[in-house]
């Protein structure tokens, strides 16, 4: 079903290449489908026209972690998990990337101002990790 959502969504974009909401359904649905390169490139498109989408950044940053890319997302995460409005998810993928760098200090303040700005992102594996 994605595979057609993806053709259609790239024919549209012949006709409107600056539409970056349309860009972005097409970014996240790749990234769905693991076509992390393509989603990749998508959201760098996104950045170019946009350089401060913080969706845009975020997405790069999961492609990127996906793709074992973890420099590339640990900077772009770093970048903008100092926003006040960026999104909890963002704050546990920076965990994350902190803990694989070997930065448990860090990670546990990610953590938890994730988990204060939405609970709903609490996991058991990292509640764990952080006590």
């Amino acid at each position: 079903m994605n595979h057609d959502a993806i053709i259609n969504l790239q024919a549209a974009l012949t006709f409107a290449p600056s539409n970056n909401g349309l860009r972005m359904v097409l970014a996240r649905t790749l990234m769905e489908e693991k076509r992390y390169p393509e989603a990749e490139m998508e959201f760098k498109e996104i950045l170019r026209q946009s350089p401060t989408s913080i969706h845009a950044k975020g997405g790069l940053a999961k492609v990127a972690a996906a793709q074992g890319k973890h420099s590339m997302a640990y900077v772009i995460l770093e970048e903008i998990c100092v926003e006040r409005e960026t999104d909890a998810e963002y704050h546990i993928l920076f965990a994350r990337e902190l803990l694989a760098d070997n930065q448990p200090h860090e990670a546990s303040e990610q953590y938890r101002h994730a988990i204060r700005k939405d609970r709903r992102v609490q996991t058991e594996e990292l509640d764990y990790l952080f006590g």
